[in-house]
């Protein structure tokens, strides 16, 4: 409507419109002006239709407009992209953003929500998406805003480290507690016993006495025995008993 009085204005046709063409108004002073005349103007103008001022015919709707419960749900009204939270923040179009409170480093690692408006990077609004529930964490400002201060990094910074810190601790306690669980389960295994050794200063066994030998018998006596010793001119004669009767060769 307001657009087509403007001054500058070259029509919706483009075979209308001539070869070069020079702004007169920038962005901000183009939304300035459909604002005013949106407010000031459209609304308080008598509908056609309705044949009343659309201002009015808003105000009695009364209970069917439903209310936004939480403001913040506005956010996604804006662009939407993910980025990962950085140990200095996240970064769009390659500046890295941070917030006052240092809230970003309990999401350090994870994926968020970034909403901002693309004519107005000053600030962007961060969210948490969890399966299908999402939760606001906080604003976020480029580093180096009035609204960041250098005091602000190094306590984000610190903050960090510390929730690093904290996460290394409890992630050796959640290890020590499986090692202990798995050797709960397991049976106990008895340790196998060592032969002994033998003593170095035991006496040692007696050695069993030998068999006593057997006395020769008379003719083993006999032929042990010694010859005599010969004599010249000497002849040894030899006489043998007549065994009794009943009587044996021993008693002989």
């Amino acid at each position: 409507m307001c657009i087509h009085y403007l001054e500058g204005n070259v029509g919706s046709c483009p075979e209308k419109r001539p070869d070069r063409v020079v702004p007169t108004y920038t962005v901000d002073q183009l939304r300035t002006i459909i604002t005013d005349f949106v407010v000031q103007e459209y609304h308080e103008r008598v509908h056609g239709t309705t044949r009343m001022k659309p201002r009015e015919r808003w105000l009695e709707l009364g209970e069917r407009v439903r209310p936004i419960q939480d403001q913040r749900n506005l956010d996604f009204l804006l662009k939407c992209k993910k980025r990962q939270v950085r140990v200095d923040g996240v970064y769009l179009n390659t500046t890295p953003y941070i917030d006052e409170a240092c809230v970003l480093h309990r999401y350090l690692g994870k994926k968020v929500l970034v909403l901002h408006d693309p004519r107005d990077p000053s600030e962007v609004r961060i969210w948490y998406q969890q399966e299908q529930h999402k939760h606001f964490v906080c604003c976020a400002y480029p580093q180096g805003s009035p609204n960041v201060l250098a005091k602000t990094i190094g306590t984000q910074n610190r903050q960090i480290l510390s929730g690093l810190n904290q996460q290394l601790a409890e992630s050796a306690q959640r290890r020590q507690a499986a090692e202990q669980a798995l050797a709960a389960t397991q049976p106990a295994q008895q340790p196998t016993p060592a032969a002994p050794a033998p003593p170095t200063d035991a006496p040692a066994s007696p050695t069993a006495p030998a068999p006593p030998t057997p006395p020769p018998d008379q003719a083993s006596r006999q032929r042990a025995a010694p010859s005599p010793p010969s004599i010249p001119g000497l002849v040894l004669y030899s006489y043998q008993l007549p065994k009794e009767p009943g009587a044996s060769d021993a008693e002989a």
